[in-house]
Protein backbone atom coordinates (compact mmCIF):
# COMPACT_ATOMS: atom_id res chain seq x y z
CA UNK A 1 0.00 0.00 0.00
CA UNK A 2 2.87 2.22 0.79
CA UNK A 3 4.38 1.44 -2.12
CA UNK A 4 1.55 2.46 -4.55
CA UNK A 5 0.67 5.55 -2.78
CA UNK A 6 3.89 6.71 -3.52
CA UNK A 7 3.89 5.80 -7.20
CA UNK A 8 0.37 8.02 -6.77
CA UNK A 9 2.14 11.03 -5.33
CA UNK A 10 5.42 11.10 -8.20
CA UNK A 11 2.63 10.77 -10.83
CA UNK A 12 1.79 14.39 -12.75
CA UNK A 13 -0.68 16.50 -11.34
CA UNK A 14 -3.92 16.42 -13.73
CA UNK A 15 -2.28 13.55 -15.56
CA UNK A 16 -5.33 11.44 -15.02
CA UNK A 17 -7.72 13.73 -15.89
CA UNK A 18 -5.26 14.00 -19.27
CA UNK A 19 -5.94 10.76 -20.05
CA UNK A 20 -9.16 10.75 -19.19
CA UNK A 21 -9.32 13.49 -22.07
CA UNK A 22 -7.80 11.97 -24.64
CA UNK A 23 -9.58 8.91 -24.28
CA UNK A 24 -12.69 10.45 -24.79
CA UNK A 25 -11.64 12.75 -28.03
CA UNK A 26 -10.71 9.57 -29.81
CA UNK A 27 -13.99 7.82 -28.62
CA UNK A 28 -16.05 10.91 -30.27
CA UNK A 29 -13.66 11.43 -33.26
CA UNK A 30 -14.29 7.10 -34.23
CA UNK A 31 -17.95 7.63 -33.66
CA UNK A 32 -17.63 11.36 -36.07
CA UNK A 33 -18.35 10.97 -40.13
CA UNK A 34 -14.66 11.40 -42.07
CA UNK A 35 -15.55 14.57 -43.91
CA UNK A 36 -16.54 16.33 -40.50
CA UNK A 37 -12.89 16.99 -39.59
CA UNK A 38 -12.67 18.98 -43.40
CA UNK A 39 -15.45 20.55 -42.45
CA UNK A 40 -14.80 21.88 -39.47
CA UNK A 41 -10.66 22.89 -41.14
CA UNK A 42 -12.67 25.23 -43.62
CA UNK A 43 -14.55 26.78 -41.03
CA UNK A 44 -11.57 27.20 -38.56
CA UNK A 45 -10.16 28.77 -41.39
CA UNK A 46 -12.86 31.35 -42.87
CA UNK A 47 -14.24 32.30 -38.97
CA UNK A 48 -11.17 32.65 -37.73
CA UNK A 49 -11.34 34.51 -34.22
CA UNK A 50 -8.49 36.67 -32.82
CA UNK A 51 -8.15 37.68 -29.35
CA UNK A 52 -6.74 40.70 -29.81
CA UNK A 53 -9.08 43.70 -30.70
CA UNK A 54 -9.64 45.21 -34.57
CA UNK A 55 -7.37 47.84 -35.21
CA UNK A 56 -9.63 49.51 -37.44
CA UNK A 57 -14.01 49.26 -37.69
CA UNK A 58 -15.03 45.77 -39.59
CA UNK A 59 -15.67 46.79 -43.04
CA UNK A 60 -13.67 49.78 -44.21
CA UNK A 61 -10.27 48.51 -46.04
CA UNK A 62 -7.32 50.74 -45.80
CA UNK A 63 -7.50 52.61 -48.46
CA UNK A 64 -10.60 54.34 -47.27
CA UNK A 65 -8.87 55.45 -44.20
CA UNK A 66 -9.17 58.88 -43.83
CA UNK A 67 -12.10 59.09 -46.02
CA UNK A 68 -14.00 62.11 -45.00
CA UNK A 69 -17.11 63.92 -46.76
CA UNK A 70 -15.73 65.54 -49.50
CA UNK A 71 -14.17 62.56 -50.63
CA UNK A 72 -17.01 60.52 -50.47
CA UNK A 73 -19.01 63.09 -52.66
CA UNK A 74 -16.35 63.31 -55.13
CA UNK A 75 -16.65 59.28 -55.51
CA UNK A 76 -19.83 59.68 -55.71
CA UNK A 77 -19.98 62.38 -58.65
CA UNK A 78 -17.66 60.27 -60.54
CA UNK A 79 -19.83 57.34 -60.01
CA UNK A 80 -23.21 59.22 -61.29
CA UNK A 81 -22.16 60.71 -64.51
CA UNK A 82 -25.23 63.18 -66.22
CA UNK A 83 -25.49 62.71 -69.74
CA UNK A 84 -27.00 65.91 -71.45
CA UNK A 85 -29.57 66.25 -74.18
CA UNK A 86 -29.67 69.10 -76.66
CA UNK A 87 -33.21 68.61 -78.64
CA UNK A 88 -33.19 70.76 -82.34
CA UNK A 89 -36.19 71.74 -84.25
CA UNK A 90 -35.34 70.88 -88.14
CA UNK A 91 -37.28 73.09 -90.27
CA UNK A 92 -35.42 76.53 -90.79
CA UNK A 93 -33.52 75.84 -87.51
CA UNK A 94 -30.56 72.97 -88.58
CA UNK A 95 -31.67 73.55 -92.36
CA UNK A 96 -32.92 76.59 -94.05
CA UNK A 97 -36.09 75.21 -95.06
CA UNK A 98 -37.51 79.01 -96.60
CA UNK A 99 -34.71 78.75 -99.34
CA UNK A 100 -35.98 74.72 -100.28
CA UNK A 101 -39.82 75.89 -100.57
CA UNK A 102 -38.99 79.10 -102.62
CA UNK A 103 -36.91 76.46 -105.39
CA UNK A 104 -39.52 74.39 -105.53
CA UNK A 105 -42.25 77.11 -105.59
CA UNK A 106 -40.28 78.90 -108.60
CA UNK A 107 -40.08 75.01 -110.70
CA UNK A 108 -43.74 74.47 -109.64
CA UNK A 109 -44.91 78.30 -110.87
CA UNK A 110 -42.89 77.55 -114.30
CA UNK A 111 -44.62 74.49 -115.09
CA UNK A 112 -48.20 75.78 -114.53
CA UNK A 113 -47.40 79.57 -115.56
CA UNK A 114 -47.80 81.44 -112.17
CA UNK A 115 -46.72 84.99 -112.55
CA UNK A 116 -44.47 86.78 -109.51
CA UNK A 117 -47.78 88.14 -108.00
CA UNK A 118 -48.90 84.38 -107.43
CA UNK A 119 -45.55 83.93 -106.66
CA UNK A 120 -45.78 85.75 -103.22
CA UNK A 121 -48.69 85.20 -102.67
CA UNK A 122 -47.87 81.20 -102.53
CA UNK A 123 -45.26 82.68 -99.89
CA UNK A 124 -47.26 84.22 -97.64
CA UNK A 125 -49.57 81.79 -97.48
CA UNK A 126 -47.03 79.19 -96.71
CA UNK A 127 -46.26 80.78 -93.29
CA UNK A 128 -42.52 79.97 -92.94
CA UNK A 129 -44.40 75.60 -93.17
CA UNK A 130 -46.49 76.51 -90.43
CA UNK A 131 -49.89 76.24 -92.71
CA UNK A 132 -51.36 73.04 -93.06
CA UNK A 133 -50.16 71.35 -96.14
CA UNK A 134 -53.95 70.22 -97.19
CA UNK A 135 -54.53 73.62 -96.43
CA UNK A 136 -52.01 75.43 -97.91
CA UNK A 137 -52.65 73.04 -101.39
CA UNK A 138 -56.46 73.73 -101.15
CA UNK A 139 -55.25 77.46 -102.07
CA UNK A 140 -53.04 76.51 -104.72
CA UNK A 141 -55.62 74.54 -106.25
CA UNK A 142 -57.45 77.10 -106.84
CA UNK A 143 -54.79 78.75 -109.11
CA UNK A 144 -54.66 75.65 -111.25
CA UNK A 145 -56.35 75.61 -114.57
CA UNK A 146 -57.38 72.32 -114.15
CA UNK A 147 -58.05 71.44 -110.40
CA UNK A 148 -56.67 68.23 -109.10
CA UNK A 149 -57.06 66.20 -105.77
CA UNK A 150 -55.43 68.31 -102.93
CA UNK A 151 -54.23 64.96 -101.77
CA UNK A 152 -51.97 64.20 -104.61
CA UNK A 153 -50.60 67.68 -104.66
CA UNK A 154 -49.23 67.00 -101.01
CA UNK A 155 -47.90 63.91 -102.02
CA UNK A 156 -46.30 64.88 -104.59
CA UNK A 157 -45.25 68.38 -102.94
CA UNK A 158 -43.66 65.71 -99.70
CA UNK A 159 -42.14 63.24 -102.19
CA UNK A 160 -40.18 65.83 -103.88
CA UNK A 161 -39.41 68.81 -101.52
CA UNK A 162 -36.27 66.93 -99.71
CA UNK A 163 -34.32 67.35 -103.47
CA UNK A 164 -34.74 70.94 -103.32
CA UNK A 165 -32.55 71.40 -99.84
CA UNK A 166 -28.63 71.86 -99.39
CA UNK A 167 -26.65 69.91 -97.51
CA UNK A 168 -26.47 70.84 -93.61
CA UNK A 169 -23.95 73.74 -93.32
CA UNK A 170 -20.44 72.99 -92.05
CA UNK A 171 -20.95 75.37 -89.21
CA UNK A 172 -24.04 73.16 -87.57
CA UNK A 173 -22.07 70.03 -88.39
CA UNK A 174 -19.40 70.96 -86.45
CA UNK A 175 -21.07 72.36 -83.80
CA UNK A 176 -23.19 69.54 -83.11
CA UNK A 177 -20.31 67.14 -83.68
CA UNK A 178 -18.04 68.70 -81.24
CA UNK A 179 -20.83 68.68 -78.53
CA UNK A 180 -21.82 64.94 -79.31
CA UNK A 181 -17.76 64.28 -78.58
CA UNK A 182 -18.22 65.80 -75.23
CA UNK A 183 -20.46 63.30 -74.31
CA UNK A 184 -23.79 65.15 -75.06
CA UNK A 185 -27.09 63.02 -76.85
CA UNK A 186 -28.76 64.77 -79.47
CA UNK A 187 -32.11 65.00 -80.90
CA UNK A 188 -34.41 66.27 -83.37
CA UNK A 189 -38.35 67.20 -82.52
CA UNK A 190 -39.93 68.01 -85.77
CA UNK A 191 -43.79 68.52 -86.53
CA UNK A 192 -44.52 67.32 -89.81
CA UNK A 193 -45.29 64.19 -91.82
CA UNK A 194 -42.66 61.25 -93.05
CA UNK A 195 -41.14 63.55 -95.81
CA UNK A 196 -39.37 64.65 -93.12
CA UNK A 197 -36.97 62.24 -91.99
CA UNK A 198 -36.05 62.36 -96.32
CA UNK A 199 -35.14 65.87 -95.50
CA UNK A 200 -32.59 64.50 -93.02
CA UNK A 201 -31.13 61.79 -95.05
CA UNK A 202 -31.09 63.92 -97.74
CA UNK A 203 -29.40 66.89 -95.78
CA UNK A 204 -26.94 64.46 -93.55
CA UNK A 205 -28.83 65.46 -90.21
CA UNK A 206 -29.20 62.20 -89.22
CA UNK A 207 -25.22 61.69 -89.05
CA UNK A 208 -25.19 64.35 -86.40
CA UNK A 209 -27.68 63.04 -84.14
CA UNK A 210 -28.59 60.28 -81.97
CA UNK A 211 -32.30 59.99 -82.60
CA UNK A 212 -35.55 61.97 -84.21
CA UNK A 213 -38.94 62.27 -83.59
CA UNK A 214 -41.76 63.30 -85.66
CA UNK A 215 -45.26 64.33 -85.30
CA UNK A 216 -47.24 62.36 -87.65
CA UNK A 217 -45.09 59.15 -87.09
CA UNK A 218 -44.99 59.80 -83.67
CA UNK A 219 -48.50 60.67 -83.21
CA UNK A 220 -47.36 63.68 -81.08
CA UNK A 221 -46.52 67.07 -81.83
CA UNK A 222 -45.16 70.00 -80.28
CA UNK A 223 -45.35 72.31 -78.16
CA UNK A 224 -47.45 68.69 -76.39
CA UNK A 225 -44.29 67.90 -73.38
CA UNK A 226 -44.76 64.13 -74.46
CA UNK A 227 -43.08 64.50 -77.48
CA UNK A 228 -39.98 66.02 -75.24
CA UNK A 229 -40.36 63.12 -73.23
CA UNK A 230 -40.26 60.47 -76.22
CA UNK A 231 -36.91 62.38 -77.59
CA UNK A 232 -35.47 61.68 -74.14
CA UNK A 233 -36.07 58.15 -73.87
CA UNK A 234 -34.82 57.32 -77.22
CA UNK A 235 -31.93 59.20 -76.42
CA UNK A 236 -31.83 57.49 -73.03
CA UNK A 237 -30.87 60.44 -70.81
CA UNK A 238 -33.10 62.35 -68.63
CA UNK A 239 -35.12 65.04 -69.81
CA UNK A 240 -34.60 67.43 -66.91
CA UNK A 241 -30.91 67.90 -68.44
CA UNK A 242 -31.86 68.84 -71.64
CA UNK A 243 -32.02 71.85 -73.98
CA UNK A 244 -34.34 72.76 -77.21
CA UNK A 245 -32.99 74.92 -80.12
CA UNK A 246 -35.94 76.23 -82.01
CA UNK A 247 -37.55 79.22 -84.30
CA UNK A 248 -41.14 78.87 -83.57
CA UNK A 249 -42.03 80.46 -80.35
CA UNK A 250 -44.86 78.60 -79.96
CA UNK A 251 -44.49 74.92 -80.73
CA UNK A 252 -40.89 74.83 -79.73
CA UNK A 253 -40.05 77.30 -76.70
CA UNK A 254 -43.50 76.86 -75.48
CA UNK A 255 -42.76 72.95 -75.79
CA UNK A 256 -39.43 73.45 -73.65
CA UNK A 257 -41.43 75.90 -71.30
CA UNK A 258 -44.15 73.11 -71.10
CA UNK A 259 -41.60 70.24 -70.44
CA UNK A 260 -40.01 72.32 -68.05
CA UNK A 261 -36.55 72.64 -69.85
CA UNK A 262 -34.39 75.39 -71.05
CA UNK A 263 -34.82 76.58 -74.50
CA UNK A 264 -32.25 78.90 -77.32
CA UNK A 265 -34.92 80.62 -79.75
CA UNK A 266 -33.71 81.78 -82.86
CA UNK A 267 -34.96 85.26 -83.62
CA UNK A 268 -34.29 85.79 -87.10
CA UNK A 269 -34.44 89.22 -86.84
CA UNK A 270 -37.64 89.50 -85.32
CA UNK A 271 -38.69 91.25 -81.28
CA UNK A 272 -39.50 88.09 -78.80
CA UNK A 273 -43.29 87.97 -79.78
CA UNK A 274 -45.06 86.68 -76.38
CA UNK A 275 -45.46 87.85 -72.72
CA UNK A 276 -46.51 84.64 -71.26
CA UNK A 277 -42.69 83.41 -70.56
CA UNK A 278 -39.54 83.67 -72.64
CA UNK A 279 -36.68 81.63 -73.56
CA UNK A 280 -33.15 81.08 -71.55
CA UNK A 281 -31.27 82.60 -74.64
CA UNK A 282 -32.39 84.56 -77.45
CA UNK A 283 -29.83 83.86 -80.49
CA UNK A 284 -29.10 84.28 -84.42
CA UNK A 285 -27.84 81.01 -85.42
CA UNK A 286 -27.55 77.60 -84.06
CA UNK A 287 -23.83 77.55 -83.32
CA UNK A 288 -24.28 80.73 -81.15
CA UNK A 289 -26.80 78.86 -79.22
CA UNK A 290 -24.45 75.30 -78.73
CA UNK A 291 -21.54 77.55 -77.77
CA UNK A 292 -23.57 79.56 -75.29
CA UNK A 293 -25.02 76.50 -74.19
CA UNK A 294 -21.69 74.68 -73.53
CA UNK A 295 -20.57 76.87 -71.41
CA UNK A 296 -23.90 77.03 -68.85
CA UNK A 297 -24.22 73.48 -69.12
Amino acid sequence: MQQLESVREKRPAGRSRQTRDSRRRREWAQSRPPDAFQSQRRLDSVFRIDSAPPSRPLGRPPSCEPFGRAQASAANAANIAIVRLLICDLDDTLIDRDRAFASWLAEFAKQHGFDKNVIRRFTQEDRHGFRGRREFFAIVNRHLRSPVDVGMLVEDFDSSIAGYFQPLSSEIADALTSLRGQGWKVAVVTNGSPAQLAKMEATGVVQCVDAWCISEVDGVRKPEPAIFQLAAHRCGVDLRYAWMIGDSAEADIGGAQAAGIRSAWLRRGRPWPLTAFRPTLIVDSVAEAVAQIRIIG
